[in-house]
């Protein structure tokens, strides 16, 4: 399974947060170290939920992101990035 991220920020500080994940956040120096914080950060709250009986959320798909959740569309206008990041087994 692959949840959608936003990357926002600069070199230096940047912010990921997981729209279908309540809570799941992460930061990084670069793009990639961001990436890679965030599917640790992906990991320990998927454990997290499994560990206290609930159901993971279904990933909505990008479009959906986009048209429907304002915070999104505000980050993109101002040089946001949408990625995935997937769950490792």
């Amino acid at each position: 399974m692959r949840y959608t991220v936003l990357i926002a920020g600069k070199t230096g500080n940047f912010n990921v947060m997981f729209p279908d994940c309540p809570g799941c956040v992460a930061q990084g120096a670069t793009y990639e170290g961001a990436l890679i914080n965030a599917q640790d950060a992906l990991g320990a709250w998927v454990r997290e939920r499994t560990r206290t009986g609930k159901a993971l959320p279904e990933p909505r798909p990008v479009v959906v992101l986009q048209k429907e959740d304002r915070e999104i569309a505000n980050a993109l206008a101002e040089g946001g990035i949408l990625a995935t990041v997937g769950l490792q087994s």
